[in-house]
């Protein structure tokens, strides 16, 4: 074989026909497309708004579809001219589109670093914003070359056999350079030409009427490029071809807005015979098409300049562009590895076919997709919400998925295949609890997160988790310099989130005197700037400061002592994700895979193909030497297997050793025909192209008060257990409150709200990834639990038969903002790794009123979004549009789905209708997550503002979720004293990783029907026993062990314990609390293996005794309402934090701790804090908060100690943000000691006692934010344990032979170790009967005086001394008297199983 040399690149084409039946009959009075779907008229981006000048900017370059009058044929503006009625003949024909390959796609950047300030600059903080992330993108082929070819033709002979023309999608032309015949918006395409950062106003507004695109005759083209000149210097001009350049996302892919660049249109013209007469238009035809792309010069080329270094290899480039070769051919294998090998540039060649495209000049195609989905859409309202791609997905299946469904058997059977292990898409466990985990983990999903900030945590705590033992404790003096350390990146983190608020403020303000109507007063203008200015400048200033600070101290700590991790991020709740189910996506099914091209030496070549006819041959000898030399072959080959692959051949010659067939050729398994069969890639089939490409929506939004301020703010929406229908298992989520009627209150808060969001491929292909995976990695026997293997069969072969369009409802949330979604002009531009600069015309039209050069590039990359300012108006007058928490129901208005070349099907009638009446109802299937309860009145009506009927529902609920990122933080706590030395008050403070959060241990003794106190170490402290004269008995301190030293008794948390033994002392309290330890016995996860490892395993399952505190933390300051429009109110009627005037007019929010359900969460029981708390009497442990109440009607003891965790008692947390440059803190000596003081001070309010499962996570449920897990480190409960003994009380016992006097050198001490025989008195025993397992001590009390002799009296004192337990016959024996009743321990001598030492080694000083 020969060497290869050219890359071959695969690309799809789709082809559509337009003619006068395709737009709904040539009849005006007879509309054809009534109830099929619509040709949606041309409509160009507006690039017109794209300029500096005031009152003429939008939010959007694009408008929304108009489909309320597009067919019959002379009302469609895009066949019709409407002002003459006459036919636009240049606009019927076959339109050709290819799809740019993914290679052309993708962006690179030489980093991904957010802002950073340089340590040093005497010139003050840098107001850039160090960014380097805009994307470098590699120029797409501007040269293609569309080559028809003429299977047969009516009138015979009036188009040529072959024919081709030229495309040059960089020819840049000026609206008064076109030709006044040229049609506008058919054969060219606006463009932005690529902006330079010195751009005049004059150059931008110039874009308006820049237009790129050029078609020609291949036959009498010739390449004009001269690659010694740069763009601007061309004849003619031309532009750097990249995707993004146009600012219009739909650019590459949407045919009416890239004519001439990435398709053509095909008008099927012949002379007229009459030469006065308008050139024919065939009346039949079937045509193929074959396209060859390439690049005109070498340096445009991605092969042609892989590294100036010369270190990178083709195979990496190629890897690097997400494509791969054969290499598996042995004919092939060698000169496809020397060319991935080698380091020299070469080509590519792009290329693609279509083959029998039929023309029919009255009628529409044989088969037309589109019309089929419209009819599909419009009868099933195949419809779903959900908070996911997958949860819609799985909502939609949910509910057709039935057994009577209706539709293809395979794709029923992956349907309901889908339902069968839909736990297992979350789970790979089949238990209740494991799923009941998962769907929490998935509810979790439900939100965005954004970066939480960092966290210097010690080298071996594991990132703080702790999981491989206690950290060491380093050197006092570090320990300081790393919360130090902590104080100031908790400080900076601040700073810089709220810096990113005011850059897009800044942004907000620019943007709102821009589209302001009125005469702009920079009297009042300018001192808004200068604040905004000033308050930037300030964050900056402190950033540098504390970034100094920060770096400084982390250099001045021992290297590899501390390391840089994350704190928990702040999270947002997401758009709503809608899914129409049945409809194809038309991005090839493989389009996310590395695209498989080949070299030149794989193309299919057959020496059985029949020769070239004159025709071809003429046409390889005069066009095709037009195209580079380095081409000239490769194009030759790949025309012949054109034509040697075409299928109107009897057979399809055979392939020489080596040739590859090309991508697409290839059958489809996912768009199948209606017949069922499955059509070839690069064949028409008869069948119009279907390729939904966008998606816009429109909703009108409710929104449904928090309170009803006239009832005194009586809640209008609570946190508690509920099911979206009766049938449903309860689950905690917020709901409209029990009693409140919607429809009753007649709700006038209305909002429109719409968007515009692409269809992207992903959705389709994460399923596929997500189910192939289950698949793949379950257990055999743990899926045929789910799945037959026939089934599981069946699901790999046809999961990608399902169709449906994802996407989220983008923009939603930013509606409720008061912010816009869109393509607008921007005061700065990105240059690729470059911070955005300024254009000198924005600096020009806002200097005046102060935005200058210095004030724009302080917006850095916040300028996304927009402001509604006075562009959004009709808003209710009553009611402030701005809100900033979300709680409502929303309705769909219109749902249009447009395709790439204007195909619109809707799922609502465009038709206009009255404003009382109304648009058509949409019925959806909506998310356990999203759908409303039911009517209060009749169980099967929702619960929504307009009354539906029965069992329907338009309306999606909304439940409260905080409009911009929030935080629910928890931590364990303990309460301090004050710190004369800091400046520290009195309070609950956070504990570090090295500080043990549990302040005692709690620990069942069944055999002795009471409780073991432990403090955190493990050391024994007392036992209380249920029984006595009093119904409890409580031991002596520390016995049987000895006291601790002095230093561990005056410990504030082992007061603490000393006060919750006390209450344990009482009847009452030991009664409930022994209920309540029973209650939740089934509910509770057992241990895990380790614990059995311990001594203590013997008697019961350890709870730990927790202080942990809870806030809700804002990730910056609150947003605010930027509508400018007069009329509507301006501020909502509950904002996020309270105004200084009212402290409790805000938003706030129930907190549920624990569940009862959920056998993974860790919560028995807690207690609110002491009223006036104080080191060691912390909390109110008279009352306990669970969820294990046992059951009254069973005749149990009383348990007046328990109060049942319910909505009522739920705590209450309010939303709270720290100003970073408050006063207060700016005036500070230490302002990163003072911003944590003031964080840490609202953690004061809702600061708790829990006793925990030591082993798995507490859990907190807000219901407004992910689920907050809080679990001890590993090595708290792997010390404690290892120290515990097992041990209970025992006696009186009566035992023939009395124990051995006391012997004071036996007298058992700190620390002793009954494994050791030595501890034991020798030739002693007690009699018991033999034990199953293990070996036991007894452990003897003995009265005895300061001497060390056994004496009684007030000065005596308790000593243990330990005898062996010797197996006696169980058979009774009459032993001699006299007998002797003894009272004392048993303490099990040895472990069960082995004790092993927690990892790490636990801690040291």
């Amino acid at each position: 074989m020969s060497t290869p040399h050219v890359l071959a690149i695969p690309v799809k084409l789709d082809a559509f026909v337009l003619n006068a039946a395709v737009c709904g009959g040539k009849d005006r009075h007879v509309d054809n497309n009534k109830d099929k779907a619509k040709i949606a008229p041309l409509s160009q981006p507006n690039y017109t708004f794209l300029r500096f000048e005031r009152t003429m900017v939008q939010n959007d370059v694009l408008n929304f579809t108009d489909l309320h009058k597009t067919s019959p044929a002379p009302y469609n503006p895009r066949f019709t001219d409407l002002g003459t009625g006459e036919t636009r003949t240049n606009r019927q024909g076959v339109y050709i589109h290819w799809i740019v390959p993914r290679p052309y796609r993708t962006g690179t950047s030489t980093s991904s670093a957010i802002e950073e300030i340089p340590e040093e600059d005497p010139q003050g903080p840098d107001i850039s914003v160090g960014d380097a992330s805009a994307p470098d993108f590699n120029p797409a082929p501007p040269r293609w070359l569309v080559i028809r070819k003429v299977e047969k033709c009516e009138p015979e002979g009036s188009l040529p056999e072959v024919d081709a023309w030229i495309v040059e999608s960089d020819r840049r032309q000026v609206l008064d350079d076109i030709a006044p015949t040229t049609d506008l918006q058919l054969e060219i395409s606006p463009y932005i030409s690529g902006v330079d950062k010195n751009i005049s106003n004059e150059q931008l507004e110039a874009q308006a009427e820049v237009f790129i695109g050029y078609k020609a005759p291949a036959k009498d083209w010739k390449e004009t490029f001269d690659p010694n000149n740069p763009l601007d210097k061309q004849a003619p001009l031309r532009v750097d071809l990249n995707l993004v350049s146009s600012s219009n996302q739909l650019f590459p892919d949407y045919q009416p807005h890239n004519s001439n660049v990435f398709s053509i249109v095909d008008t099927l013209q012949y002379p007229n015979p009459d030469p006065k007469g308008d050139p024919l238009v065939v009346q039949t035809a079937t045509l193929s098409y074959y396209l060859l792309g390439w690049h005109s010069s070498d340096a445009q080329d991605i092969f042609g300049h892989l590294d100036p270094a010369g270190d990178v290899t083709r195979g990496a480039r190629l890897d690097a562009l997400n494509m791969e070769l054969n290499e598996a051919d042995d004919t092939t294998k060698a000169g496809v590895k020397h060319w991935l090998e080698s380091k020299d540039p070469t080509r590519i060649i792009c290329h693609g076919a279509m083959y029998n495209i039929l023309w029919d000049i009255d009628n529409k195609p044989p088969i037309v997709p589109a019309d089929n989905y419209f009819e599909k859409l419009n009868k099933d309202m195949p419809v779903s919400v959900g908070t996911t791609p997958m949860d819609a997905l799985l909502t939609y299946v949910r509910s057709h998925a039935g057994p009577n469904s209706e539709g293809n058997d395979d794709i029923k059977e992956v349907e309901q295949d889908l339902m069968r292990i839909q736990k297992l898409l979350h789970a790979r466990d089949d238990g209740v609890d494991a799923q009941n985990e998962a769907d929490d983990i998935v509810y979790n999903w439900n939100y965005a997160s954004t970066a939480g900030g960092s966290h210097y945590f010690l080298a071996t705590s594991d990132g703080g988790k702790g999981d491989k033992g206690q950290p060491t404790a380093p050197d006092p003096k570090y320990i300081q310099q790393l919360a130090v350390v902590n104080s100031q990146q908790q400080y900076l983190d601040s700073l810089s989130r709220q810096l990113q608020l005011r850059r897009w403020e800044m942004f907000s303000l620019w943007w709102q005197y821009m589209t302001d109507l009125s005469k702009p007063d920079p009297q009042k203008i300018k001192p808004l700037v200068k604040a905004k200015s000033d308050q930037i400048m300030t964050l900056l200033t402190q950033i540098n400061n504390v970034d100094t600070q920060v770096k400084k101290n982390v250099s001045n700590l021992p290297p590899g002592l501390a390391q840089k991790g994350v704190l928990p991020s702040f999270y947002q709740g997401r758009d709503p994700t809608m899914l129409v189910a049945g409809i194809e996506s038309g991005w090839p099914w493989d389009y996310l895979q590395k695209l498989r091209a080949r070299v030149d030496t794989q193309l299919y070549v057959s020496s059985d193909a029949p020769p070239m006819d004159g025709a071809w041959s003429g046409f390889c000898t005069t066009v095709l030497p037009k195209l580079p030399d380095a081409l000239h072959d490769v194009c030759k080959a790949l025309v012949q297997e054109f034509l040697t692959l075409n299928p109107n051949l009897e057979t399809t010659p055979a392939p020489q050793p080596g040739s590859l067939v090309p991508l697409y050729h290839d059958k489809d398994k996912t768009h199948l025909l209606p017949d069922g069969t499955a059509p070839w890639r690069d064949r028409w089939e008869q069948s119009q192209a279907w390729f939904p490409l966008f998606l816009e929506w429109e909703a009108e939004y409710t929104h449904v008060p928090y309170t009803l301020q006239e009832e005194n703010d009586k809640p209008m929406w609570t946190l508690g257990p509920r099911s979206a229908w009766l049938s449903d298992p309860k689950k905690l989520r917020y709901g409209i409150a029990p009693g409140v009627e919607l429809a009753d209150l007649k709700i006038q808060d209305k909002r429109t709200v719409s968007g515009r969001v692409l269809i992207l491929p992903q959705p389709n292909f994460n399923l596929n990834t997500i189910v192939t995976q289950i698949l793949d990695n379950t257990p055999s026997k743990e899926l045929q639990k789910y799945l037959t293997p026939d089934q599981q069969e069946e699901l790999r072969n046809h999961l990608t038969d399902l169709a449906f369009l994802s996407s989220p409802l983008s923009g939603f949330t930013d509606h409720l903002l008061t912010q816009v979604q869109g393509n607008h002009v921007k005061p700065t531009v990105r240059v690729p790794n470059s911070d955005p600069v300024p254009f000198p015309a924005a600096v020009d039209v806002g200097k005046d009123v102060g935005f200058g050069s210095d004030q724009l590039t302080m917006i850095g990359i916040e300028s996304d979004l927009t402001p509604y300012g006075t562009l959004v108006p009709y808003l209710a007058a009553d009611f402030c549009p701005f809100k900033p928490v979300t709680h409502g129901q929303f309705r769909f208005t219109a749902l249009n789905i447009i395709d790439k070349f204007g195909q619109a099907i809707h799922a609502i009638d465009p038709t206009p209708v009255p404003i009382d009446q109304g648009p058509p109802p949409l019925y959806p299937c909506i998310s356990e997550y999203y759908t409303p309860q039911p009517s209060n009145k009749d169980p099967t009506i929702a619960n929504t503002v307009v009354q539906d009927r029965s069992n329907l529902c338009q309306y999606v609920q909304l439940p409260p979720s905080i409009n911009q990122p929030a935080r629910l933080n928890a931590t364990f706590v303990d309460y301090f004293a004050a710190d004369p030395k800091t400046g520290a008050p009195a309070g609950w403070r956070p504990l570090t990783e090295w500080d043990n959060p549990v302040w005692g241990w709690v620990v069942p003794n069944y055999a002795d029907l009471g409780f073991q106190l432990f403090l955190p170490d493990g050391t024994f402290f007392r036992e209380v026993r249920l029984g006595g004269p009093s119904g409890a008995t409580e031991s002596g301190a520390w016995l049987p062990f000895q006291p601790p030293p002095p230093d561990t008794t005056k410990d504030p948390n082992v007061h603490q314990l000393q006060l919750f033994a006390n209450q344990l002392a009482n009847a009452d309290y030991l009664h409930s609390f022994a209920a309540m330890l029973r209650a939740s016995l089934n509910t509770t996860a057992p241990p895990p293996t380790a614990y059995g490892e311990f001594l203590s395993s013997l008697i019961g399952k350890p709870f730990a005794l927790i202080k942990a505190s809870y806030s809700l933390e804002l990730a910056t300051g609150p947003l605010s309402n930027t509508s400018t429009i007069d009329g509507p109110k301006k501020d909502p009627d509950l904002p996020l934090l309270p105004p200084g005037s009212d402290p409790n007019k805000c938003y706030s929010f129930a907190l549920q701790l624990g569940d009862r359900d959920r056998v993974y969460d860790g919560l028995l029981a807690y207690f609110h804090q002491s009223v006036a708390p104080v080191p060691g009497n912390t909390l109110d442990l008279g009352t306990l908060y669970t969820h294990f109440i046992p059951d009254s009607s069973s005749g149990g003891p009383k348990t007046p100690n328990l109060t049942p965790i319910t909505t009522s008692n739920y705590p209450i947390i309010k939303p709270f943000w720290v100003d970073p440059v408050s006063d207060d803190i700016l005036k500070a000596k230490d302002q990163a000691t003072a911003y944590q003081q003031a964080w840490i001070d609202n953690l004061q309010p809702h600061a708790i006692g829990a006793i925990v499962d030591p082993f798995i996570a507490m859990h907190a449920y807000s219901g407004i934010l992910p689920t907050n897990a809080l679990q001890l480190p590993a090595w708290t409960w792997q010390k404690a344990l290892a120290k515990m003994t097992a041990f209970f009380h025992m006696g009186p016992l009566l035992v023939t032979k009395d124990v051995p006097g006391f012997v004071p050198s036996k007298a058992l001490q700190d620390n002793y170790d009954l494994t050791s025989d030595k501890t034991l008195l020798e030739s002693s025993g007690i009699g018991v009967p033999s034990m199953q397992a293990g070996e036991w001590a007894w452990l003897q009390a003995y009265s005895v005086d300061k001497n060390g002799k056994e004496s009684g009296g007030e000065d005596a004192q308790t000593k243990f001394v330990a005898l062996g337990m010797a197996a006696v016959d169980p058979r009774p024996r009459f032993e001699p008297a006299p007998y002797a009743a003894v009272e004392g321990y048993m303490q099990l001598r040895k472990p069960i199983g082995q004790v092993v030492e927690p990892a790490g080694g636990g801690p040291s000083a």
